[in-house]
Parts: structure tokens; sequence; C-alpha cells
């Protein structure tokens, strides 16, 4: 009988751990790739940021204005001219602007006067979007060559003929000092800087 007993506690237990091996559960395919390599998880998504940019300036909502400068010292002997193109938000919002204004040269009649203006990149300043609240303004530098070297036929201008960026209507503005300008349409004598916050220095 004692012999009996043992054997059914040794069968009892026997059949205990071969449940328990039955029982405990397999690595799972997901648990790891078959080549065994880790499996990382995917890197979390940043949701954008919000971005908010100022609407452009409409023509109607701003105002253009001169102001002269001094020559540089290296232009002092080509008598080059230098003013300062001044476009000034009068609107009661915030917007921008951008870019490089178109320039004619203008007679005491309204006239056009030469070639229309090209555009001179300023050194250090790079074209790009100005922000104007109510009542700032951008600044755009002019240099104008002399007529006279040039051997055409001088005109007196009186105005000149400003074009926002991206075009649009003309506005006209008074030259702060005279100056003449060159009868023939081909003759080049206005160069713009792009649209900045401040005026440029030198």
């Amino acid at each position: 009988m004692l012999g009996l007993r043992w054997a059914v506690l040794g069968c009892s237990a026997t059949a205990a751990l071969l449940m328990t091996a039955c029982g405990a559960p397999s690595p799972s395919a997901t648990d790891a790739p078959p080549d065994g390599r880790s499996v990382e998880s995917p890197a979390p998504t940043e949701s954008p940021s919000a971005t908010s940019t100022l609407g452009p300036c409409f023509f109607a909502g701003l105002a253009f204005s001169l102001e002269p400068r001094r020559s540089r010292p290296d232009d002092e002997a080509a008598g080059s001219i230098y003013w300062d193109l001044l476009v000034t938000n009068t609107s009661d919002g915030s917007c921008s602007v951008e870019g490089y204004p178109q320039v004619l040269l203008l007679d005491a009649a309204g006239t056009r006067i030469g070639a229309a203006s090209i555009q001179e990149p300023a050194a250090g300043t790079t074209p790009g979007e100005v922000p104007l609240d109510p009542g700032a303004s951008a600044y755009s530098l002019l240099r104008l060559t002399p007529a006279g070297p040039t051997g055409c036929p001088e005109v007196p201008v009186s105005k000149i003929a400003v074009t926002p960026p991206g075009g649009g209507a003309a506005q006209r503005v008074a030259t702060p000092t005279p100056i003449m300008g060159c009868a023939d349409e081909k003759t080049q004598l206005v160069r713009v800087g792009p649209l900045a916050p401040a005026a440029v220095s030198f």
C-alpha cells in the first residue's frame, strides 16, 4: 500500500509539472521578429504649429513719400543722388509689403521721362516680407544717376510715379530736390532697392 501511495503521488507530481509546462504562454510572433532584431516604437508625430502670416497691404491703404539722403562716399564723384522711398501703412489694420517697387520719373505735365527703374539689391539686405502696423513704414533706397554724363537731352523732373510690388495703380510723389531726367526712354537713371523695415545705412 505504501508503495502504491508513493506511485500515485509521483504520478500526480509529474502531471502537475506537465500541466505547468503546457500552460505556460509561448512567445508570440509579435514579441520579437523572426530574425531576432529589436522592434522600435514609432516616433510620436508632432502636430504642426499654427503659423500666422499677414495679408498683403492694399494699395488704397498705402502712402508714399521721399526723403533725401546723403551720397555714399564712393559715389560723390559720380554725382549720384539717393532718396529713401517710404511706404506707409495708412489703414486701420496690420498688413505686409514685400519686394521692389517700380519708379518712373515724370515732368511737370506728368509725362514719363526715361526708362523705368531697375532693381538693385542692397548689401546686407535680403528681400522679404515686411510687416507693417498702422502708421509704420517700409523703406526702399533709390539711387539716381545724373543725366548730364549720358549726353541725352535733359528734362526737369518734378515728381515720380511709384507702383507697389506686385503691380497696381501708380501714385505720384513730389521730388524732395530738383533733378534732371533724360528724354531718351532707353536711358536708365533710377535704381531701387528692396523694401526693408528700416532705412539702409551707409
